[in-house]
Parts: structure tokens; sequence; C-alpha cells
């Protein structure tokens, strides 16, 4: 046989043997241990530690690894109650909301589930606007709220639900007022006696009702 033939075939085998033993190398080095599983109490402890020290960020997280690891037990969804707050607490409303649903489906008979409708309310609260702007968060918390005392009235949530929907209902006779005075500005009094009917109508007990009637 060919010394030239032999050499190629040996090089040949060479290049395949180098390529499969350095595949092997990589392949091993990707494949990853499995992350070893906290048991739920230490898990649980851990990310209320971090909670009271002020590290919210990972306190979600482990907060996280309880709902998603221990699902079925009964820390899963006071877990997810813990980030719907801190998640509040921060003004991230976005991803609040979307735990809130999320409760609300996997834990529909859960006690709490009047305290994340109120949070709810809350929510759409905080993002109210000021009179001259946009009031849809106004309405939503209104409604949110309104949804609170019917659903559950003989609660503290249903009280403090109350005293919210007065200051809104402020808010909206204030908007009604703001738009009112613009219409007067530009002598257009017919559309102008509309908003102030409105708010002798529809909010009569707020403070706009007296400056309402005199104009």
């Amino acid at each position: 046989m060919n010394i030239k033939f032999l050499k190629k075939i040996w090089v040949i085998n060479y290049i395949l043997i180098s390529f499969f033993i350095f595949g092997c190398k990589k392949n091993t080095n990707q494949i990853k241990k499995p992350e070893k599983i906290p048991s739920l109490e230490i898990l649980y402890n851990s990310a209320f530690n971090l909670y009271e020290e002020g590290d919210w960020k990972s306190s979600i997280q482990l907060y996280q690894k309880v709902e998603t690891r221990y699902s079925f037990s009964e820390w899963a969804p006071r877990a997810t109650l813990m980030i719907i707050y801190m998640q509040y607490e921060t003004s991230n409303y976005l991803n609040a909301l979307e735990n809130i649903e999320k409760f609300k489906k996997l834990y529909p008979t859960n006690k709490n589930v009047e305290y994340v409708d109120f949070i709810k309310g809350l929510i759409f609260y905080e993002q109210v606007n000021v009179v001259s702007k946009d009031q849809t968060y106004t309405q939503a918390a209104l409604n949110q709220f309104r949804k609170v005392i019917n659903d559950y009235p003989d609660t503290i949530y249903a009280i403090e639900s109350k005293y919210k929907i007065d200051l809104l209902n402020e808010q909206l006779a204030g908007k009604e007022m703001y738009i009112a005075r613009y219409y007067m500005r530009k002598s257009k009094w017919v559309s102008a006696i509309k908003r102030l009917n409105t708010v002798l109508a529809k909010y009569e007990t707020t403070i706009y009702s007296e400056e309402a009637l005199h104009r």
C-alpha cells in the first residue's frame, strides 16, 4: 500500500478523533449540574429575611421559586401575595396586576382574594392624574373599589374603599368643573351649563357643588 496514502488515512483519522475528543469535552463543559432545591421552609424563610432586610428584588426571586417548586403547597399563594405587595410598593404596577390576575385564577377561593382586589384598586388609584388630564385611572379605580364594597361589604377593605370613592368623586367633579370653566372662558354657555349640571347631579356632596350652583 502506498505510504503517502497511509499517511493521509492516519491524518484523517487523527483529525476525526481530535474533533470527537474536543466535542466530548465541550459537551461535558456544557452539562450543568442540577440546581439543588432548598427545602420549602429554608426557601420561604430566606425570601422573608431578604424582604425584611430591604433586598426586595432578591426576595421576589426566591418567592417566585416557592411558587414554581412548591406550587401545590399552602405557601405558594402566600409567596404570590408577598410578590404582589412588594411590586405594588415599588410602583411596579404592570407586574403586580399580572400577579393579581394569576392569584385570582389559581386560588379563586383563597381568603385573601379580597385583599388582592383591594390592591388592584389601589394600583389604579396611585396612577390618577391631575384634573386637567385624562381620568381613565380615576374611573378604573372607582369601578374596582365599588366591586370591593359589593363583593366584600363587611371587611376593612370595604370601609377603606368607601373613603377612596369619596376622594375619587372629588377628582371627577374637579374634572367637570375644569371643563366647565374652560367653556365659560370661551363663552360656550350651553356646554358649560351641561358640565355644571353634571356636578350638581352626580357629585352634589363634593366641594365643587357650591361653585357649580353659583356659576
